[in-house]
């Protein structure tokens, strides 16, 4: 349903058929959500606010009676919160949306618990501990999820509980480091991870291909908060250099780190967010790079950014357009291969 409101809305921009006609062919395509779908996204809707008001619900009930509940009582009642989650979670085995709702709260509950037992004992004198713990801790619920949105939380306790690190420690690490280059460790940290989904996503895909058996866990979401990161990071550490000075060593990193983004990802692993971040993050660092080693004033300086990032958005949009319509028919080429049927080239243009 999704392919085809695109399809149609392709061909309303291209001139093909006109606005009158829009919804008719919607209607006609089934492009339009029915009112069962419209009561699977409510029903979907539903279930995460409950899950997310029963979670936060817990933590500022402790919040708001702290000194009147006894200390094996805070204990008791979020174990037995977990346990019912978990006593849910075996009922409700094999349906997809509501287990990753219930390990999602579970998640939640166990950082509720570890900043429980921190401010009980006093064991925690850095955030970053409660952090690092809690993203450890939750490494078996992703793990038996294998769900994006668990994976994502998971990244985002892990990068704060380094940038934690990173701010108590600073002392000792930036006698080796500067403090420009500290964005180097995000860089590496979320690569190592991102090299490490990709690789677990093509032994993934080949258990598949010998198993004939349905993906699990079909979107890249992961990936691509991890490459937002990591190319954030190497974009930041090349910015810098450019007023300090110091630009060859960042320069040459950033951009064989683009490069590489630009070829694994076009030829390797097909996926047009990741190119696009590429293309994004290529047109601020030569932007900055323009204002830095510019000796104009400030009208010429802003004349020249303006006239690179026009250029350099419009040549980037024309070669992301034309690597769509090629990933489409890739992925058309491999559904027809997969189901064993001729490939209709016409029908997907």
């Amino acid at each position: 349903m999704l392919e085809n409101r695109q399809r149609i809305l392709h061909w309303t921009e291209s001139g093909l058929l006109d606005e009158a006609s829009l919804a008719q062919a919607i209607e006609i395509t089934n492009s339009q959500p029915n009112q069962r779908q419209w009561l699977e996204f409510i029903q979907l809707g539903l279930l995460w606010l409950a899950v997310g008001s029963f979670s936060c619900g817990v933590i500022f009930f402790f919040a708001y009676n702290w000194q009147e509940i006894p200390r094996l009582a805070k204990f008791a009642l979020v174990e037995l919160a977990i346990c019912l989650s978990a006593i849910i979670y075996v009922r409700h085995w094999g349906r997809k949306i509501i287990t990753t709702a219930l390990l999602m709260s579970m998640s939640v509950l166990t950082g509720a618990l570890l900043a429980l037992v921190g401010q009980t004992f006093q064991t925690g004198a850095d955030p970053w501990q409660l952090f690092a713990l809690w993203a450890v801790f939750m490494l078996p619920w992703s793990l038996i999820g294998r769900s994006s949105i668990l994976w994502i939380f998971n990244i985002l306790l892990s990068n704060l509980a380094l940038f934690l690190y990173l701010e108590v420690n600073q002392n000792l690490l930036w006698a080796l480091w500067s403090a420009e280059s500290v964005s180097w460790l995000f860089f590496a940290f979320n690569s190592t991870l991102l090299a490490l989904f990709e690789l677990q996503r093509f032994y993934q895909r080949i258990v598949q291909q010998h198993t004939q058996s349905e993906p699990t866990n079909p979107n890249r979401y992961s990936q691509q908060v991890l490459a937002v990161t990591a190319l954030w990071s190497i974009s930041f550490v090349a910015i810098k250099s450019f007023w300090a000075g110091t630009f060859n060593l960042e320069l040459l990193g950033y951009i064989l780190a683009l490069i590489a983004v630009l070829l694994i990802y076009r030829y390797l692993i097909r996926d047009l967010f990741i190119l696009t971040l590429g293309c994004l993050s290529f047109i601020f660092v030569s932007s900055a790079f323009i204002l830095s080693h510019t000796n104009y004033d400030e009208a010429g300086q802003f004349l020249l950014t303006g006239l690179n990032i026009v250029l350099c958005s419009a040549l980037a949009g024309k070669w992301l357009k034309s690597l769509s319509l090629l990933f489409q028919q890739a992925s058309a080429a491999d559904n027809s291969i997969d189901e064993g049927r001729p490939i209709d080239w016409e029908e997907d243009q």
